[in-house]
């Protein structure tokens, strides 16, 4: 099955299908930003077509994937 067809994508696949690193891409998803994400076990999987629309709504928005985690972690 093609990365495009599927669901939901481990990190390690979404970060090679939108070609972000799985650093920052984890770091989002972590944070619960936008809510694309689902721990399974010790596995993060990201829901593939909210992370779409996350990205879709960074882009936007003119805002660089991931700085909203960053601003969250700042003001902790």
């Amino acid at each position: 099955m093609e990365l495009n067809e599927k669901y939901m994508l481990t990190v390690k696949e979404a970060s090679e299908y939108y070609n972000i690193g799985t650093k920052a891409l984890r770091r989002v998803a972590e944070n619960g930003e936008k809510k694309f994400a689902v721990a399974s076990g010790n596995k993060l999987l990201i829901i593939r077509h909210r992370s779409e629309d996350y990205l879709d709504w960074c882009c936007d928005n003119n805002i660089p994937v991931g700085e909203l985690a960053d601003d969250e972690r700042d003001s902790e």
